[in-house]
């Protein structure tokens, strides 16, 4: 099985082509804001690269937050548009999970930053029992993080240096465990964004308001 992997919520843009458990292509860029521009030519590349033909694909993997509420939109909108195109199903993965390393036992703390301006603080945070989730995804501040950390046997993110006294590894989002997690996966056609909280954005006000 050949799958589009894609990845936009964070501050990279990346896609790639695996068949099976083979890595055929993967490419990624470093950036802030403009996926929405540079994912199609990055998808383009990684088809190019992995040396097949977009009708090949059989699944479209993207992943579906939490991360930038921009970052989710751009991604599961373009994951979708394209299997629209070829006719084939589209899997949301989660970041969280994506970021779990593999092999790891006992209770494991993922934390992907969300606020990254002091003083407000915050991380994507999700605990797993092994593999599986255990409770929800939070967007969790200083404090919130202190409880979490207290109940993990391990700890793994980005930008969790701010936590002081804290034992960490580094992990963040892999697009290989992004595609595995896509060809395990048996509940296709759903790749729905991934919103731990409500968009920081207003609606505008009715003129007369």
């Amino acid at each position: 099985m050949r799958i589009l992997a894609l990845n936009t919520v964070g501050p990279t843009c990346e896609a790639g082509v695996w068949e099976d458990d083979s890595q055929l292509s993967h490419v990624q860029e470093e950036m802030r804001n403009g996926h929405d521009k540079r994912l199609p030519l990055l998808t383009k590349q990684a088809i190019e690269e992995a040396n097949i033909e977009f009708s090949s694909i059989d699944r479209v993997a993207v992943v579906a937050g939490p991360g930038s509420f921009t970052g989710v939109r751009v991604g599961v909108a373009f994951a979708r548009g394209l299997g629209v195109a070829l006719n084939v199903p589209v899997v949301g993965i989660n970041s969280l999970e994506a970021a779990l390393p593999k092999g790891v036992s006992g209770k494991v703390l993922i934390a992907l930053p969300a606020r990254r301006r002091e003083p407000d603080l915050s991380w994507w945070a999700q605990l797993f029992d092994g593999e599986q989730k255990f409770g929800d995804a939070l967007e969790a501040d200083r404090s919130q993080m202190q409880d979490l950390i207290a109940g993990a046997n391990h700890v793994f993110g980005e930008g969790l240096s701010p936590i002081e006294n804290l034992n960490w590894g580094e992990a963040s989002p892999l697009l290989s465990r992004v595609a595995n997690r896509a060809y395990n996966t048996v509940e296709l056609d759903r790749a729905d964004p991934q919103y731990v909280r409500a968009p920081d954005a207003v609606p505008m006000k009715k003129s007369g308001d």
